[in-house]
């Protein structure tokens, strides 16, 4: 089925509804993957579903922005617009519009559902990265309610001053922290005997990495740590660099990087488990993790996910040690590992997100394929091309 209708701005808009072959159900029928595909430069929005494709297609001289659970897109001209429309991605209706300004720029965020953020011509060519990001301007619009607001920038790190000798990085302002689901524990980088002089920060000894709990106070200290297992977040809350340490979705778990010291292990994962206050067994024989690649949990399961380099077992002909990976699932209650059927050449722009409850996930590969992976078999399967951008796998829609 074709659906065709016109916009304000006189342009055609198409949704196209077409029938999933039959196969297995890959989306559960609450769900649906929605991501962006390119094809001949046309781009497209598609919400993959357990029995259709709905696909839109914005009109090629728009800005648009696709909302963070993958329900909206709002979308202006790029060239003298006259209005700012939300639609539902399903239907292609017109959920909200206001009139264009002439001080905003067609350059404009998702924070949540309803807040989408634009910014706003000013005399100042101010670098949003630059330390004086702050004197850009903004407009937030909560389209739920109807609030219109001015607004600059004023990021501030979090207060986390109550962790005893944080370390911080006064010159780049950066804090080395990562709060647990549950807000109470924390992974942080302490510095011992913490001193400052002439605004310099003194350390009496290494730093160290520990597990802290806002009611018990120190639960561990981490050893063997490989490097610097947290980078830091900036003042945005933007990491910096790939993590390797990681927490579970219930605040049980921490997974991270370790130095190994045996000549016939090259595996370096450590989990170590909060409520057994133990590590569990993570030896897999002679295999590399992937330092820039995926090191995350499930959003709703005990399955930790991360790459080896290569393929896991014994390579064969026409394998890429430099861009094949194998993505490994590690269940913890069951303590094995799981490397997916087989590997794929992904490099670090690959998209990944989980399946709200956590029995599959999907990424992109070098070839743009969108690829659904089964948790519990291993299972792989490409369910799309020319895929450049994962933007949710959402649920109840």
């Amino acid at each position: 089925m074709r659906i065709r209708s016109l916009s304000w701005l006189f342009a055609v808009l198409w949704i196209f509804i077409i029938q999933v072959d039959a196969q297995p159900p890959y989306v559960d029928s609450s769900e649906a993957i929605v991501y962006e595909q390119i094809i001949n430069d046309d781009v497209f929005i598609i919400t993959y579903d357990d029995e259709n494709k709905h696909v839109y297609e914005p009109y090629p001289e728009n800005c648009h922005v696709v909302s963070r659970h993958g329900i909206y897109i709002a979308e202006a001209a790029k060239e003298s617009p006259s209005y700012l429309f939300v639609r539902n991605l399903e239907t292609g209706n017109i959920v909200f519009q206001i009139e264009w300004q002439d001080q905003w720029m067609c350059n404009f965020a998702w924070f949540d559902t309803s807040d989408l953020r634009l910014s706003i011509r000013n005399d100042v060519d101010v670098d949003i990265y630059a330390p004086d990001y702050s004197e850009r301007q903004y407009t937030r619009y909560d389209f739920s309610s109807g609030l219109l607001e001015l607004y600059r920038l004023d990021y501030q790190p979090l207060d986390y001053s109550f962790l005893p000798n944080l370390y911080e990085d006064d010159y780049w302002e950066l804090q080395f922290v990562l709060p647990a689901p549950n807000s109470t524990t924390y992974l942080y980088k302490r510095c011992p005997g913490k001193q400052i002089v002439d605004d310099d920060q003194h350390c009496s000894d290494v730093n160290e990495y520990i597990i802290y709990d806002v009611v018990d106070g120190d639960i561990f200290q981490l050893e063997d740590v490989a490097g610097s297992i947290l980078e830091g977040v900036d003042v945005m809350q933007r990491p910096l660099y790939t993590p390797a340490s990681a927490w579970s979705y219930d605040s049980r778990f921490l997974a991270y990087r370790i130095v190994n010291e045996s000549i016939y292990d090259d595996f370096d994962l450590a989990i170590y488990d909060l409520q057994t206050a133990s590590h569990l067994d993570t030896s897999f024989f002679n295999e590399q993790i992937k330092d820039t690649g995926w090191f995350e949990w499930s959003s709703a399961s005990n399955q930790f996910l991360f790459q080896v380099r290569g393929r896991s077992g014994e390579d064969i002909v026409g394998d890429n040690y430099n861009t094949t990976v194998h993505p490994v699932l590690y269940d913890v209650d069951n303590q094995k590992f799981l490397a997916i059927d087989r590997p794929y050449d992904i490099t670090t722009r690959s998209w990944l997100t989980w399946s709200p409850n956590g029995h599959a996930f999907v990424f992109t590969d070098d070839s743009d394929s969108l690829i659904h992976v089964d948790v519990n078999t291993g299972n792989s399967t490409v369910l799309d091309n020319n895929v450049t951008r994962i933007y949710s796998w959402r649920n109840d829609w």
